[in-house]
C-alpha cells in the first residue's frame, strides 16, 4: 500500500494535515521507512524488559533514526514524556 498516496487523498479529502498514532513495530517500521513521520513522542517506563519483547522500531528499514530532543517532562513513578524531531542528519 502507497500510504503517502493514502495519507495525500484524506488531505484533498478531508482537510487534515497531521496525524497521530499510536502504533506498533509494524506500522511504525512503514511509517519511518516511506518518511511519513517527522516527530515521535515516547513514554518512557522506568522498567527492564525481558529479551522476548518486541522492540517498537525493530521493523524499520534504517539502520539509524538521527533523533533531536524537543522537549521532556516527568511523571509520577518516573515515567519520562520525551518529543523528539526526526532530523535528516
Amino acid at each position: 500500500m502507497d500510504y503517502r498516496q493514502a495519507l495525500e487523498k484524506c488531505n484533498e479529502r478531508y482537510g487534515f494535515r497531521r496525524i497521530i498514532t499510536d502504533c506498533g513495530s509494524t506500522l511504525c517500521g512503514v511509517l519511518l521507512d516511506q518518511g511519513l513521520v517527522n516527530m515521535i513522542s515516547l513514554v518512557i517506563t522506568p522498567a527492564m524488559i525481558g529479551k522476548e519483547s518486541a522492540g517498537l522500531f525493530r521493523k524499520t528499514g534504517k539502520p539509524c533514526l538521527n533523533l533531536e530532543p524537543l522537549r521532556q517532562e516527568t511523571f509520577s513513578g518516573g515515567h519520562l514524556h520525551v518529543l523528539y524531531r526526526i532530523s535528516e542528519q
